[in-house]
């Protein structure tokens, strides 16, 4: 397998390693209080940005195929961590820690399989392949199941930041912030991933959503250790 890096990658390392630290860190500390899904959430968000590295880098559309299917381990996970750590956070966790918790990771794994195992169903992906213009970027046609997927991800994505605005909009000016930095920190991906889906940038296939991770990373490092964003955890 060959490998051409563009410059940009440089940014998935950086995001991911950052990302890798944050977990690390809320790992160590033990934080009760929706540390262990902030921890597995920085990890997804680390794999989908690393493995982003050797898919921009492949020289085939195998390769890319490849790649993108590690991604995927992350990019299914990410939605419905966000959704149990702001449940979490906000208390709002008791219906979510039953037997509901299997629900949400029906559609995840049911993904999943689907990716790895695409070439017999080509339900994610119904074609991929990079044209001739000189950028490397592979073009990922959508399968069916492709678009549950998308659906499912963004509900989980708006219910979640649902729950952490409608519960830190009514606190104190210190839960306000909190709000802001978790809110903001995870708007920078999926805006680009929106825009993603929209097809609006001219480089066809390029998905730029892995470089939203830099800004996750920061905005979240910089609450983390300014803010204190786990200190004070709303009652």
């Amino acid at each position: 397998m060959h490998f051409q890096f563009p410059v940009f990658v440089l940014m998935y390392l950086l995001a991911g390693i950052i990302a890798l630290v944050l977990a690390g860190i809320v790992w160590f500390r033990k934080i009760p209080v929706g540390g262990l899904t902030f921890c597995l959430l920085m990890v997804c968000l680390a794999v989908w940005s690393l493995s982003s590295i050797p898919e921009a880098g492949a020289l085939t559309v195998e390769g890319k195929v490849l790649w993108s299917k590690v991604s995927y381990i992350g990019i299914v996970s990410m939605p419905v961590l966000w959704f149990l750590f702001a449940s979490e956070y906000t208390r709002k966790a008791r219906w979510v820690f039953s037997q509901n918790l299997f629900i949400l990771w029906i559609i995840p794994i049911t993904t999943l399989v689907l990716v790895f195992t695409n070439e017999l169903h080509n339900l994610i992906w119904a074609r991929v392949y990079i044209p001739a213009d000189g950028f490397n970027v592979a073009v990922y046609e959508r399968g069916t199941w492709f678009w549950v997927n998308i659906f499912y991800s963004y509900l989980l994505m708006l219910f979640g930041s649902y729950m952490m605005g409608e519960t830190f909009l009514r606190a104190p000016g210190a839960h306000k912030k909190q709000a802001v930095i978790f809110i903001t920190g995870l708007m920078f991906p999926w805006v680009l991933n929106l825009l993603y889906m929209l097809r609006v940038f001219p480089i066809p296939g390029f998905d730029p959503t892995p470089l939203g991770f830099i800004g996750t990373s920061i905005v979240v490092a910089w609450g983390f250790f300014s803010d204190r964003i786990f200190n004070i955890i709303p009652i």
